[in-house]
């Protein structure tokens, strides 16, 4: 496992200023968000030139992309088109895992399966894992539900979200389960209520070093993602709260290697 950290951190930076940062404060790995409207990189220059992506990312320093996060509004046709190219971004840029929105809430079951069974063959053609990341207002706020959509859709995994599960209308229930299906992370402090759902590191609920544990039963190789958004850090500095955070999971990282080496 690494630390790496998502370009939602810096949006109020461009996308090569965003990536100094990142190697600034010693990140390796880069979780490189896509969205409708993004200041960094829009579903619709990411669908109309994909190679100028690429080359802008040549721009910035030598940091891995351990995963693609695709955030838009698209459905039917056009969202085919859409992780068709994020998929092939990936590729490109080597970047193993491609992370989307479930549908919303009171979108029937079965059509969701359907939707995600469609996607997952999209991506596949390109070699990419898609993955649905655990969010409030999505299918995947239960996390029964998440294990329910990981058996129903052949190689679909899940991007934990642990926050959502924190501050969302289910947490008070276990999601111990969904750590089998995981094959992603974004992390961040959070409060018990939705209105915390980003706070300074320490001030909030999210035990690391349980979800770190959780994670190594299931031999995890994904990368821990430092995953706050610059745009709800009303009273926080996030290069400040990011580099917190990398410190602080990469002293559980260290504990883990230790306990292990002690048991060899």
């Amino acid at each position: 496992m690494e630390v790496a950290c998502s370009t939602l951190c810096f949006t109020r930076e461009p996308l090569v200023s965003a990536l100094r940062l990142m190697a600034e404060l010693e990140f390796v790995k880069v979780d490189l968000a896509i969205a409708d409207g993004s200041p960094h990189i829009s579903t619709d220059s990411l669908v109309a030139s994909p190679s100028t992506i690429v080359n802008e990312l040549k721009l910035g320093p030598t940091l891995a992309v351990a995963a693609i996060t695709l955030r838009t509004h698209r459905t039917g046709e056009a969202l085919d088109e859409c992780v068709d190219a994020a998929a092939h971004l990936a590729k490109q840029i080597a970047a193993p895992i491609l992370v989307l929105e479930a549908a919303p809430v009171g979108t029937p079951f079965d059509d969701e399966v359907s939707r995600l069974r469609r996607l997952v063959r999209v991506a596949a053609r390109h070699g990419a894992t898609v993955t649905v990341t655990t969010r409030t207002g999505t299918l995947t706020e239960d996390p029964n539900q998440c294990v329910s959509l990981c058996d129903e859709v052949e190689g679909l995994g899940l991007t934990l979200d642990p926050s959502h599960f924190v501050c969302g209308p289910n947490q008070n229930k276990s999601y111990e389960d969904v750590f089998a299906y995981v094959q992603h992370t974004h992390l961040r402090d959070t409060g018990r209520r939705f209105d915390q759902l980003q706070v300074k590191v320490g001030a909030g609920e999210i035990e690391y070093g349980k979800i770190i544990s959780s994670l190594c039963r299931f031999a995890y190789q994904g990368a821990l993602t430092v995953a706050m958004e610059d745009q709800i850090a009303h009273d926080m500095d996030v290069m400040v709260e990011a580099r917190k955070l990398r410190l602080l999971l990469e002293s559980y990282l260290i504990q883990r290697d230790s306990s292990i080496f002690k048991a060899a």
